[in-house]
């Protein structure tokens, strides 16, 4: 009995508890420590992926940038602001289609060499399709040509030219109401309101079964 006490006494000397300890240490050496380190090495690896995604979306980035300022270059407009830069080219649509037009008419002769030609070798049959019905109304027509005209057959009774400058008003007052309210105004919290927490009183009428 007194070599069992001993080897107790010896066991709990200083609160070392070898046992216990020599567990302690086995569970780390076999199951935590290889358990942190492969979520070391799994960090790791996220690591490195996330740095070789951050280089890839950052030549993305870079190749989207030039590729916008390319666009910008070959439209002719600088992108400071790019709706109003775009609607002063839209501006400009109404005298480059002018010029087209007159660019067109000188084609008339050309168009009646094919019309001729087209009867020659139909012999002069007639025929149930157009022979470049959109050329001859601009021929006809001139830059007082519009596409309604050439979709239903007849001139529109008014035509009214969008207004470049308003359209341009327009598009700064959405960007000023655009701005974002951060609401300074102080909150009320309603704290001088008296809450009512009286009961009605439920008037429950009992309708008896007379049916039988």
């Amino acid at each position: 009995m007194k070599d069992w006490q001993e080897i107790d006494s010896l066991y709990r000397k200083n609160g070392v508890y070898l046992a216990e300890s020599a567990q302690i240490l086995q569970r780390l050496v076999q199951y935590e420590i290889p358990g942190l380190k492969k979520q070391i090495n799994k960090a790791e690896q996220t690591l490195a992926d996330s740095v070789k995604k951050e280089k890839d979306y950052l030549k993305q980035a870079e190749d989207g940038k030039k590729l916008y300022e390319k666009e910008l270059q070959r439209i002719g407009i600088q992108g400071h602001a790019l709706r109003a830069e775009l609607l002063a080219l839209a501006a400009d649509l109404p005298s480059f289609f002018s010029k087209i037009t007159d660019d067109v008419i000188h084609l008339k002769e050309a168009r009646d060499y094919y019309i001729n030609f087209r009867n020659y070798i139909h012999q002069n049959k007639k025929l149930s399709t157009k022979v470049l019905p959109l050329l001859t109304l601009l021929i006809e027509k001139g830059p007082g040509l519009t596409a309604f005209e050439f979709k239903y057959g007849t001139a529109p009774t008014r035509v009214e030219p969008p207004s470049f400058d308003l359209l341009l008003k327009e598009d700064k007052k959405a960007s000023e109401d655009d701005e974002i309210d951060f609401g300074d105004d102080a909150i009320d919290f309603g704290d001088d309101a008296e809450i009512d927490l009286s009961v009605a009183e439920a008037d429950i009428d009992v309708v008896a079964d007379t049916s039988g």
